[in-house]
């Protein structure tokens, strides 16, 4: 098993947030994998702590590694992903989805790190507790990652970013998501994870209130 989306717990006191994933390759020649997400939930500050959503999405994969001067690092098919919440009645949410993603490598100056990745899918298949879905959070999503932009007494600066619109094609511009995350590690403490601070605005954090609108902040630690 490898590391496939981040892993982390970060806390806020009625909607914490615990996220586990890995990868596994399927074949010892072939970049072909399955991966896995988990993402939780949490309200801490009831008396029963009860998860508020689970998240589960399985998804298959081959990786496409380039060798290239345009800083297109490998290309992801996915010909099946699957997100449910497990749940029934009026809290069932599940979709299937298909599609791709392009990872690019940039090498700044002073040993800095862009990654992004643009990842276009195609959704169906939904239940019909959440057949609006694609009105919240469209097929097209942004991420990206800048590692070492600070340097001091914060060590291993990482500023981290997922963004997506809403709308059948992505073209609802006030509907969608915005996530913002900075994991580092602080000199003189010797932890092995690092410090996480995470800051989500708009719809779609998870299947069960993709049509809320959320604006939360929480802290923790990454993995």
């Amino acid at each position: 098993l490898t590391s496939y989306a981040p892993v982390y717990f970060i806390y806020n006191p009625h909607s914490s947030k615990v996220q586990a994933s890995f990868k596994y390759k399927l074949h010892r020649k072939y970049n072909l994998y399955i991966g896995y997400t988990h993402l939780i939930l949490w309200d801490l500050a009831e008396d029963s702590r009860p998860f508020l959503d689970v998240n589960y999405n399985p998804e298959v994969f081959y990786r496409w590694k380039t060798t290239n001067k345009i800083n297109l690092e490998s290309v992801d098919l996915i010909p099946y992903g699957h997100v449910s919440n497990g749940k029934d009645g009026d809290d069932t949410r599940s979709l299937d989805y298909a599609g791709a993603q392009a990872n690019f490598k940039f090498n700044l100056r002073r040993d800095r790190v862009l990654r992004t990745a643009v990842r276009v899918k195609y959704m169906g298949n939904f239940d019909q507790t959440n057949n609006t879905i694609r009105e919240y959070s469209g097929p097209v999503e942004l991420r990206f990652s800048l590692t070492d932009f600070s340097k001091g007494i914060i060590d291993k600066a990482e500023l981290t970013g997922r963004l997506y619109t809403g709308g059948t094609y992505g073209e609802d511009f006030s509907r969608g998501g915005q996530e913002i995350g900075i994991n580092f590690r602080v000199m003189g403490v010797d932890i092995t994870p690092s410090f996480y601070l995470q800051y989500f605005h708009g719809y779609n954090e998870s299947l069960r209130y993709f049509n809320e609108k959320e604006h939360i902040v929480r802290f923790g630690l990454l993995l």
